[in-house]
């Protein structure tokens, strides 16, 4: 099952809470070193992750993006089956649209 590029950030996150080099961020989120770099830019620029000595670790701003996103996740399990709602959630976490099927 191919992960989306929100549940990799939020393993990304969720691994750092502990400082942690960069092979070990790899090997833990299944992540070539390509993909590795960008997402690591991407969170660095963000402010979601930082760097210190050659480790990354989760910043505020990431602890509480990654418990929304926990609450998010739950909250789409728990009314899944329920609603008639569809939540749309781009890759950037910046915009949710909340589009109603009918």
């Amino acid at each position: 099952m191919k992960r989306e590029r929100t549940q990799i950030i939020a393993e990304i996150l969720a691994f750092c809470v502990k400082p942690r080099p960069k092979t070990h961020i790899m090997y833990n989120n299944n992540l070539s070193h390509a993909q590795l770099q960008s997402y690591l830019s991407l969170l660095n620029s963000r402010g979601l992750l930082t760097q210190n000595s050659k480790r990354y670790v989760i910043t505020d701003k990431g602890q509480r993006l990654l418990v929304a996103f926990a609450s998010l996740n739950g909250f789409l399990e728990d009314h899944a089956s329920a609603s008639s709602e569809m939540i749309e959630v781009t890759e950037s976490f910046e915009e949710v649209e909340i589009v109603t099927i009918q």
